[in-house]
């Protein structure tokens, strides 16, 4: 019987909580109506929103004043609230606001040229240019320093090699085309655009017909000049310049017209082309520099040791740095030629030193003094 009625107690208990809310919600505006009503007694009909609010808050004290500023924390209204697990709910949902800037951070790895990501890089990027050309004359190439001078070194000697090497492809390319095409020389393309090439000149009728162009009222002239066209075959002069003019012209041959183009050529005019040709030795020399850029540019990367790739093939943040390195030349390109030039002079004297010195221990080098002069008697 006890438990009936504790359970009878706690329903009627919650009936109540559910109701009062509603009431006391009602009895809030009522109050709240009734205050503003007596303010403003007397007065000119107007009433201030931000005042009223503020008297609001304030009227009552303890659970009035509580509901007034619309807290749930005291009265059954929150003691509802809590029971529900409504306040919790809200609390989860309500968006945090905040006025405060937000900063967005970038990563370090977006820049491969980061200092983070340089390594021992950044003393090559960084390094001091008088540090870079003293390296160049000494011929140093220990280090991010002397790497970096010996890029500048092998970049210096390899300018217009490229050039070299592609003009030769050209010529190779040229050539080609005109084998392809049937043809050994431009000449004989030219010849075949005009036309085939007709007989040679036949000396008898040109020798008669210019005797007879200079007096062409002497029949003597004329006969004779009738008399070689005859021996020759050809029944007039005519059929004569025709044999010689030979056949027409074939059409122009696209391939081979832009090669000859390219190097200068005009093949509307028939013009010869005017690149020269690069000699083998030069190709040589040309290929041997490119080749030896390359091998500086190879050191640098395996020497680089925050380099993320492994493989031969270049990739973009070696190129990256590649080219950070050549625009750091670039900019002290004058002083690095005159430190070039320096080392050559110092090379040579030391050569020079070297073959002297040799001399003197093996005592195999003329003495332009002890040469032996003969004189005629």
């Amino acid at each position: 019987m006890t438990r009936t009625l504790t359970a009878t107690i706690t329903a009627a208990l919650l009936a109540s909580v559910a109701l009062i809310p509603a009431v006391t919600v009602v009895s809030i505006v009522t109050a709240d109506a009734a205050y503003a009503k007596s303010d403003n007694a007397g007065g000119n009909g107007k009433s201030d929103r931000s005042e009223r609010g503020n008297k609001g808050g304030k009227s009552g004290g303890g659970e009035t004043a509580s509901r007034g500023n619309g807290k749930s924390g005291g009265g059954i209204e929150g003691m509802f609230r809590k029971l529900t697990g409504q306040e919790k709910k809200a609390a989860r949902v309500a968006p945090a606001r905040s006025n405060a800037t937000q900063t967005v951070k970038v990563s370090k790895k977006a820049d491969p040229m980061h200092p983070s990501n340089l390594g021992n890089m950044n003393g090559a990027l960084n390094a001091n240019t008088n540090a870079v050309l003293a390296h160049i004359r000494n011929g140093n190439t220990n280090g991010p320093v002397g790497l970096l001078a010996g890029l500048a070194v092998a970049n210096a000697n390899a300018e217009g090699a490229q050039e070299v090497i592609d003009l030769a492809d050209d010529f190779a390319a040229l050539q080609a085309a005109l084998e392809a095409n049937g043809y050994t020389s431009v000449e004989d393309y030219y010849a075949d655009l005009d036309g085939t090439a007709g007989i040679d000149p036949i000396t008898s009728i040109d020798e008669a017909r210019a005797a007879f162009d200079a007096d062409p009222t002497n029949a003597d002239l004329e006969a004779t000049l009738d008399l070689a066209l005859s021996d020759a075959g050809y029944d007039s002069l005519i059929d004569y310049d025709d044999d010689r003019a030979g056949e027409a012209g074939i059409a122009e041959i696209a391939e081979l017209a832009e090669s000859i183009e390219g190097l200068g050529g005009d093949v509307e005019n028939r013009g010869d082309i005017t690149a020269e040709e690069p000699l083998p030795e030069d190709i040589e020399t040309a290929n041997a520099a490119l080749e030896a850029e390359g091998s500086a540019e190879s050191s640098i990367l395996a020497f680089w040791n925050k380099n993320p790739d492994s493989t031969d093939e270049i990739s973009a943040e070696e190129q990256a740095l590649l080219d950070k390195l050549y625009e750091r030349l670039e900019a002290d390109s004058a002083l690095i030629d005159e430190a070039i030039g320096a080392g050559d002079e110092a090379e040579e004297d030391v050569g020079s030193i070297e073959d002297d010195a040799e001399c003197e221990l093996s005592e195999s080098c003329d003495d332009p003094l002890d040469e032996v002069v003969v004189v005629a008697e």
